[in-house]
């Protein structure tokens, strides 16, 4: 086990996260779904990624929509942090019973649009929109998007996930083929024909129903699902999520918890901060993490992904290219660090001015990954390479190398 002297590096600290979150090997099965929720819930991530690339990359035979059906059956709940555009949002995911406990607590969004609202849904639980309407009166589309706006202020959710999956079902309808239009007709489900984002039942996270635990318990909740998510905590974790008062606003838990065994204190990972803490298990997992393996691509917003949120995004090769967590965008890692970045769009591939570029086998390998990240009707096309055609790119032979052929539009691998 690492002593407190060691400090692992940033490509040793990722590869322990992708395997610290079963992506390694994903699962099958109840226990892989179990252990994904364990690890995410509480976590903001884009809804088009957690169900898309998030869960997926946990959990083998995970099919789209399942978040859905965990909901209707009582299983899981959410929260709304943030509208990503027309059909997409930033949401957490939670296990009925630590809602009280994990819920982000956000002041009332201001505005006398919502007073009526908020006293209907107060006095009612689990309500579906057309009650809503014709008890408020006005016009639905309105309803609608007051209803939105205080989901994506985190005082409002639903029974189903069914009112985002259908608008990103509409958005994937509007495209010749896609994703989301894919595994949707693979799932065999339909969705219903109401307002796109109306199905389902409304009801109150701030409401008496849902009322926060103790201030005490709610951190005490917190820090243990931190330590379950990140495996070894430190400064910067509590940083990239969102988490007010450092380390020092906890120390008597950590401390408790470190006295009780199973967390261990020191400093275990270069730049996480000056004081960190550990499970046992994680620090020994970390330790096991050897060099020389296989690079992988995951959603650059998954929280598995160290780089700019835990760790400063690397120099790109391009300086006037920026990698950014985002929707859609995926990174390409390796044991000695990030290599790739791929846009939102999926088309555009930054690499990152680090010594993992330097070497001959990670040029390779990011190559590989890309192209097996195609998929049956769904090739993989770089338009740019560092912003200049791949034609003209220092990857140009390793791409061709992994199968991309050159075409019209850029370098295109198809499986």
């Amino acid at each position: 086990m690492p002593g407190p002297h060691v400090a692992h590096d940033l490509g040793q600290y990722a590869r322990f996260l992708y395997r610290w979150h079963g992506m390694e090997v994903p699962g099958t099965g109840e226990q892989a779904r179990s252990a994904a929720l364990d690890r995410l819930q509480g976590y903001v991530l884009p809804y088009s990624d957690l169900e898309t690339r998030v869960l997926p990359g946990r959990i083998e035979d995970y099919q789209f929509g399942e978040l859905d059906r965990w909901c209707t059956a009582g299983t899981l709940m959410w929260q709304g942090h943030e509208r990503l555009g027309a059909s997409d949002g930033a949401i957490s995911i939670f296990r009925p019973e630590q809602l009280p406990r994990l819920v982000r607590i956000r002041g009332l969004r201001p505005g006398a649009a919502y007073v009526s609202l908020r006293n209907l849904l107060a006095e009612h639980d689990f309500c579906e929109f057309d009650w809503i309407a014709k008890n408020l009166g006005g016009f639905p589309p309105q309803i609608l998007k007051a209803l939105w706006d205080l989901v994506w202020a985190g005082e409002l959710s639903n029974t189903r996930l069914t009112p985002l999956l259908s608008l990103m079902s509409q958005r994937a309808r509007r495209t010749r083929s896609g994703r989301y239009h894919q595994q949707r007709a693979r799932s065999g489900r339909r969705l219903p024909e109401a307002i796109p984002g109306a199905a389902g039942q409304w009801y109150l996270l701030t409401g008496p129903r849902f009322r926060a635990a103790p201030p005490a318990e709610r951190d005490h909740a917190l820090m243990r699902q931190m330590l379950d998510r990140w495996g070894i905590i430190g400064q910067r974790c509590l940083q990239a999520e969102g988490v007010t008062g450092g380390l020092s606003r906890f120390a008597n838990i950590l401390d408790e918890f470190v006295e009780r065994g199973g967390v261990e204190r020191g400093l275990f990972v270069e730049d996480l901060g000056a004081s960190q803490f550990g499970r046992i298990d994680a620090l020994d997992l970390l330790d096991r993490s050897a060099r020389d393996t296989p690079a992988w691509i995951i959603a650059a917003a998954d929280p598995a992904n160290p780089c700019g949120r835990l760790a400063p995004w690397p120099k790109s090769t391009n300086p006037r290219l920026t990698p950014q967590r985002v929707a859609g965008a995926r990174i390409v890692l390796s044991d000695e660090g990030p290599i790739g970045f791929l846009s939102a769009a999926g088309c555009d591939l930054i690499t990152f001015d680090t010594p993992a570029r330097c070497l001959r086998k990670r040029k390779s390998d990011l190559s590989c990954v890309l192209a097996r990240a195609a998929r049956p009707g769904q090739p993989m096309l770089l338009r740019k390479v560092d912003g200049q055609f791949p034609a003209v790119s220092p990857l140009s032979a390793d791409l061709k190398s992994a199968g991309f052929k050159e075409s019209r539009g850029g370098y295109i691998c198809r499986t």
